[in-house]
């Protein structure tokens, strides 16, 4: 088959995988290179193209620019840090990171400390309803906190990560 790419010609030869001749040289494209690689190196987990994990919205023949693929992909990247938030499994280098992470988590754990504490020491608090607000931000950034601090640990080299 002969195709016309500007002034330039190019013989398209249907081999596997795809061999593109050109008359300035020889370029190899091979559409299936997940499946060449061995188990131990493809891209998803269990061979099998998942919706949400990253790399699907861009497989083979796809643009990436699929709004469903995309959210779905986002959807799991943030349910994936969710998880190691809770878990206690988030480490991070970044200095970046750690500054948002004090900023977001470390010092409204404080505050949220004191201030909890505070109207529990005054005494008994006639409506509760007023501390479920403030006793789930402090779980939420005592979350944070610990893991600002096990971050902190893994940085100085007490702490390894777990497997």
């Amino acid at each position: 088959m002969l195709a016309s790419t500007g002034n330039d010609f190019t013989l398209l030869v249907e081999t596997q995988p795809a061999l593109f001749v050109s008359f300035g040289g020889v370029m190899t494209q091979d559409k299936k290179k997940d499946a060449a690689k061995p188990d131990g190196e493809n891209r998803f987990p269990s061979g099998l193209p998942l919706r949400g994990w990253p790399g699907y919205r861009t497989r083979d023949n796809r643009s990436g620019l699929d709004p469903i693929d995309t959210r779905a992909e986002a959807a799991h990247v943030s349910g994936t840090f969710l998880y190691d938030v809770l878990t206690f499994g988030l480490r991070t280098r970044n200095p970046f990171h750690l500054i948002m992470i004090f900023l977001f988590g470390v010092i409204p754990f404080v505050f949220l400390a004191f201030l909890v504490l505070g109207t529990l020491s005054s005494g008994i608090p006639s409506n509760w309803s007023v501390l479920i607000l403030p006793v789930f931000l402090l779980i939420a950034t005592g979350a944070l906190t610990i893991n600002f601090a096990l971050s902190i640990l893994h940085i100085i080299g007490i702490l390894h990560r777990p497997k």
